[in-house]
C-alpha cells in the first residue's frame, strides 16, 4: 500500500509541474500578444500622424494657390498762402515787389494839428493754409521826421488769416496838436509791409 502510494504521488507531481508550464506558456503568449498589439497600435498611430502631416502639406500646396491682393494709391500736394491786398475791396493784387508797389492808398492832404486820418488795409488769403501776419510801417520825408513829427500807426490786423478769408487793418496818421510850427507844408511817404507765413 505505500508503494502504491508512492506511485500515485509521483504521477500528481507530474501533471501538476505539466498544467504550471502550460499556463506559463500561456501567460507568455498572451503578453507577446499584447506586446504585438501595442506595436500594431503604435505603428498605427505612426502611420495615421504621417497621414495628418501629408495631409496638411496638401492642404498648404493647394492654398498656396488661392490668393487676392487689394491695392492703394494716393496723391501729395503741397498747400500755400498767397496774400493779396486791396484798397476798395473789389480789386485784389499780389502787390509783392517792394520796389513797384500796386497798392497805392488815397493821398492824405491838409493834415493839420489834432487831425487823425484811418485808412483801411484788407488783406486776403487765396491760397489754402493759414498764414501768420505781421506788419510793418515804414516812413519817409520831413513831415515824419524832426522835433514833434506827425506819426503812422498800423493797428487791428489779426495774427492770421485762414485760407480763402479776408481781414482789415487800419493805417492811422495822426498830426498831433503838439506838432512843430516847422511841419507845416511838408510831405511825407508812408509804406506799410504785411508778410504772411505758413506755421
Amino acid at each position: 500500500m505505500a508503494v502504491h502510494r508512492g506511485r500515485a504521488s509521483g504521477t500528481a507531481d507530474v501533471a501538476a509541474e505539466g498544467s504550471a508550464r502550460r499556463r506559463r506558456a500561456r501567460e507568455r503568449r498572451g503578453a507577446t500578444a499584447r506586446e504585438d498589439g501595442r506595436r500594431r497600435v503604435l505603428v498605427a498611430g505612426a502611420i495615421a500622424l504621417a497621414g495628418v502631416g501629408l495631409a496638411g502639406l496638401s492642404t498648404a500646396v493647394a492654398s498656396a494657390a488661392w490668393t487676392d491682393q487689394t491695392w492703394f494709391t494716393t496723391a501729395a500736394a503741397s498747400g500755400t498762402a498767397d496774400l493779396q491786398g486791396s484798397v476798395d475791396g473789389s480789386t485784389w493784387l499780389d502787390s509783392d515787389d517792394a520796389g513797384e508797389i500796386e497798392l497805392v492808398l488815397p493821398a492824405i492832404e491838409d493834415l493839420r494839428p489834432g487831425d487823425s486820418r484811418a485808412l483801411t488795409l484788407r488783406v486776403r488769403n487765396a491760397g489754402s493754409l493759414v498764414a501768420e501776419l505781421t506788419g510793418s510801417v515804414a516812413v519817409d520825408g520831413a513831415l515824419f521826421a524832426g522835433d514833434e513829427p506827425a506819426t503812422a500807426v498800423l493797428s487791428g490786423l489779426p495774427a492770421q488769416v485762414a485760407g480763402g478769408a479776408t481781414v482789415t487793418g487800419t493805417l492811422r496818421i495822426e498830426a498831433p496838436e503838439w506838432t512843430g510850427f516847422a511841419h507845416q507844408g511838408e510831405s511825407g511817404d508812408v509804406t506799410v509791409s504785411i508778410v504772411g507765413a505758413v506755421p
